[in-house]
């Protein structure tokens, strides 16, 4: 299924439309900062939903955790893996189940998951070509979007909860296989299973 996102650039009525509106905003790094995420979750009243690739922004960490502690239903969906930073990732995972965030880590199925992504309450996307790193948001040219137009952002939503489904599929797979291992193991130890 094509992603209707991809309509702005073939579309330049629409184009002029979103930025009219006000429906859409460039966020250029270096330059806008960590600030429009971190005020964004801050503005969270329901649900905070985050794609990580990398990460090491602990204002961004500290915005997540605080929303929790106000009420707001936070997902995380973290890459499986990514270049030299897999320990990071899985230290990253801990802290955030930790403050009480929802984690989901994305399938094995690709050779990556470069997504990086954020949803406030269903109704702001930020979708970012930028990881939440300091390299990235503090020292390097990148660039990200940031829309309310409904259509983007439902598109968006169904992508983030396609990556969830794929991470539920991916946990109950290895849970199948790890009980069939272990039921292995005690018939190979002679004991009843």
């Amino acid at each position: 299924m094509p992603c209707e996102m991809w309509v702005i650039d073939s579309e330049p009525r629409l184009k002029r439309f979103l930025l009219r509106e006000r429906l859409l905003k460039l966020l250029v790094q270096p330059g806008d900062g960590v600030s429009p995420i971190v005020q964004a979750i801050n503005s969270a009243k329901k649900s905070v939903e985050i794609l990580i690739f990398r990460f090491d922004k602990t204002e961004v960490e500290r915005a997540l955790a605080h929303a929790v502690s106000r009420g707001v239903l936070v997902q995380a969906l973290i890459a499986y893996t990514n270049r030299g930073g897999e320990r990071g990732l899985r230290k990253l995972e801990m802290r955030l189940l930790a403050a009480g965030v929802t984690v989901a880590r994305t399938a094995d199925d690709l050779a990556r998951y470069h997504g990086k992504m954020l949803i406030i309450d269903r109704r702001t996307l930020f979708l970012l070509a930028f990881n939440f790193t300091s390299l990235d948001i503090d020292h390097s040219r990148s660039f990200g979007i940031v829309t309310k137009h409904p259509k983007l952002v439902d598109e968006a939503v169904k992508l983030y909860e396609q990556g969830l489904k794929l991470a539920a599929a991916l946990e109950a797979h290895l849970k199948l296989a790890e009980n069939k291992i272990q039921k292995l193991k005690l018939q190979a130890a002679g004991e009843p299973t």
